[in-house]
């Protein structure tokens, strides 16, 4: 799992690391806007990152991870910092399923953030 603040450059790692180890990479919040009905190229409305929305899409994802493991597929998952519920909820996951989980996080200086998501 690749975390980190938006702008920090976690999808850019996160697909990086997918393409090097032959990985599918999962971006939450493509999905989140594929589970919301939004195209990737719209700003998402503040529903798309209420707590309830971001649960939903963290569920996805796990479901998402339990279908692809099962046939032997690697994956990256690309979120916005990882929040501590659905940390656990994937470490417990890891263990149920035997399955190695690393956790990556990404960091940038608060100035580079900041110009980063002026850029977007």
């Amino acid at each position: 799992m690749v975390s980190g603040f938006s702008g920090s450059g976690k999808s850019t790692v996160a697909y990086w690391l997918a393409q090097q180890i032959g990985a599918i990479h999962i971006r939450s919040d493509v999905l989140c806007k594929q589970m919301s009905g939004i195209t990737l190229d719209q700003r998402g409305h503040d529903l798309l990152y209420s707590q309830e929305s971001t649960e939903r899409t963290y569920d996805r994802m796990l479901e998402m991870l339990d279908d692809l493991s099962s046939q032997g597929l690697s994956m990256v998952l690309d979120v916005t910092f990882g929040k501590r519920e659905f940390c656990e909820k994937l470490s417990n996951w890891s263990e149920q399923k035997n399955v190695d989980l690393k956790f990556l996080q990404c960091t940038a200086h608060e100035s580079v953030l900041i110009q980063q998501l002026r850029n977007r």
